[in-house]
Order: C-alpha cells, then structure tokens, then sequence
C-alpha cells in the first residue's frame, strides 16, 4: 500500500497494484484498473516514485524472508576478499594518534582518561538505543555492514563496460537467445537479471522498470545501514552528557568532601568525551564510508543499466563501449582495443554491415 492524499489533505491508501495511470488535469487523477478515477494532491512523479520505493521495500523484504539476515541484494562489485581498506584504518589512527600527542605535548597523562565504567555507560545506552529503533532483520544485518565499511571497495565500472561489451558481441553476432549460453559466465546478479530479461524478448520500458526498481530495492537496503549508524552517531554524545549529568550529581551529594570535588568532576566529563569519541571517530566515519559506497556502487547500477538498454536497442559493442566509457575520466576510458583484446581480428570488432 501506498500513501497518498485527497484534494481535502483526507489520508488514503492505495493499492499500489491497482494503479493503471496517473495523469495531471490540473489535479492529479490516479485511475484504477477497475476504472475509478481519484483525485489526489500529489503530482503524478511523486505517484511514480511512491510505487517505485513500495515495490523496491517488497524486494528488500522478500530478501529478508530468503535468508534470514537482509543481506540478499544487487551488486556490480565482485565479493570482498576481507581485507581491512588502509586509508580507513589510517584515518582512524591518525585521529588517535593526534589526540594521544596533543596530550602528551602539553604534559598531560593518560591515566585520567581511562575510566571503564564511563565508557561502559556510554557504548551501552548507545547500542541499547539503537536496538529500540530498528526491526530485527534490519538489525542482524549491521555487523556485515559495519565491516563492509572497513573492508569495501568502490566498485569497477570498467569490468562492467567490458561484460556489457562482450554481451552485445554475442547478441549482435548470434541474436538475444544466444545470451542464455551466457548466463553461468555472469556472476554478478543484476547483470544477470537483465541478461535474462533481453533473453525473454522484454521490450525497453520493461527492462527500464524492472532494473530501476532493483536499483532502489538496493539503495532502500543500504540507506537503512547508513541510518543504523547516524542514529547511534546522533545518540552518543546524548548518553555522554546523561552519564555527565549523573555523575555531577554524585559530586553534589558528597559535597562534605571538598578533595573529592575535583576527581569527581573529572569523571562526570569523561562520559562526554567518550560519547563525543565514539559519534566522531567511530559512528560518523562509518556511516560516511557506507554512504559513499552506496553512491558509486549505484552509479555503476545505473552505467550497467544504461548498456543494457543498448545491447537491448541493438547497439554492437564499439558503440556499447564508447557510450558507457563516457561515464568514466578520461584516464580511465580503455577503448575498444584493450576491453575486447587487442589481438583480436579486426573482422571480428566490426560492427555488421561494416568492412574489417
């Protein structure tokens, strides 16, 4: 079901499978397979774009359901091999690195800055926090995610261009059924998807759909890691003044002690600082990194889109290349020697119709 809203502002849910069109009359007019017609305050993209993100959900969740985790999902990039990304672990270090010198600089221990308890405090309420705002499938899939964020890579939308290019060589040369024999050689899922669908003879409109709402079943998936994380980078530094608030009170009760009151107040700020530590140098960064993977690895979701809506429209592979390397820098761009082997016949690189 989708959300939408009558001319009045009246709430009303609507059956995103029994929409047939949606047209602006001025208003917009949304009207049914059974022929009912509504009026809604909504334009007609925005109609578009809520049937698009309902049925992106149902594809997370039908990913869900399969394996338990809701780490089922499209991707250009090949598998990760584990190993920990060095700019991100030096970043992190380098950040340690500078608030230990700083301090050892002006003169001042470490000792003081070691307090379990108040770390404790903060790391639990934080996670414990986080817990309460995310459903328990979404959950189970944080720590994967966490660890993508130290081990992820962007991905190579040149080995996608020259998949794509080898795609519409076979297509061009021994016709879309031919790509069927292709298919085991595909490991990456969306590709494989799409491949198929030119297989089954689907015009362009339906690839173009069916490809966009995978695109934002996976941009869905991920946006929900990123929120993971912003939401315990939100709550940290709260936790932090919480445990400073308490421990001030503490101080404040014990105020017959008057030696105490330094040591005391020293403590009740260390929660603050370990809330600011973990939100800043641990949450945050996470949470950026993901974010930042998400954004290319569309990108080359929508580069993988846009060649096989070319090999769909009949394009060979010199033109599948050409059209696709115009995503890329110019440093980046290969041509069609390098991408389909410079030892090949030229005979054999040309399109149809032309001479070697």
């Amino acid at each position: 079901m989708i959300l939408v809203h009558r001319l009045g502002g009246d709430p009303l849910y609507l059956n995103a499978d029994l929409i047939e069109t949606a047209e602006a009359t001025p208003d917009t007019v949304i009207g049914l397979v059974d022929g009912q017609r509504l009026l809604v305050r909504e334009s007609p993209d925005e109609v578009v774009e809520l049937v698009r993100r309902f049925r992106a959900s149902l594809l997370v969740a039908a990913d869900e359901i399969r394996d338990g985790t809701g780490r089922g999902g499209l991707t250009v990039v090949p598998s990760e091999d584990g190993r920990v990304d060095v700019l991100f672990l030096g970043g992190l270090l380098l950040a340690l690195a500078g608030i230990v010198l700083a301090m050892v600089i002006d003169g001042n221990a470490l000792g003081p800055l070691l307090a379990p308890s108040s770390f404790l405090l903060v790391l639990t309420a934080t996670i414990g926090a986080g817990i309460m705002s995310f459903r328990p499938a979404e959950l189970r899939a944080m720590p994967a995610s966490a660890l993508r964020a130290f081990t992820g890579t962007a991905p190579d939308v040149g080995e996608v261009i020259t998949e794509l290019a080898r795609v519409s060589e076979t297509a061009r040369r021994h016709g879309m059924l031919a790509l069927d024999d292709r298919l085991e050689e595909i490991d990456d899922r969306f590709l494989a998807a799409g491949v198929q669908m030119l297989v089954d003879g689907a015009d362009e409109d339906v690839v173009r759909d069916g490809l966009q709402i995978e695109i934002a079943a996976t941009d869905e998936r991920h946006r929900t890691a990123i929120s993971f994380f912003r939401t315990l980078g939100a709550y940290a530094p709260t936790f932090g003044m919480v445990g400073t608030l308490i421990g001030l009170v503490n101080m404040l009760g014990n105020l017959s002690d008057p030696e105490q009151l330094g040591s005391g107040l020293a403590l009740a700020l260390l929660t603050t600082f370990y809330g600011v530590l973990l939100a800043n140098l641990v949450c945050n960064p996470i949470a950026s990194r993901l974010e930042r993977l998400n954004e290319t690895e569309l990108s080359a979701l929508d580069v993988a889109l846009d060649g096989l809506l070319a090999v769909r429209g009949g394009a060979g592979p010199r033109q599948v290349i050409e059209r696709l390397e115009a995503y890329l820098p110019p440093s980046q761009r290969a041509g069609v020697g390098d991408r389909l082997g410079r030892g090949r016949d030229e005979e054999q690189l040309a399109e149809p119709g032309q001479a070697a």
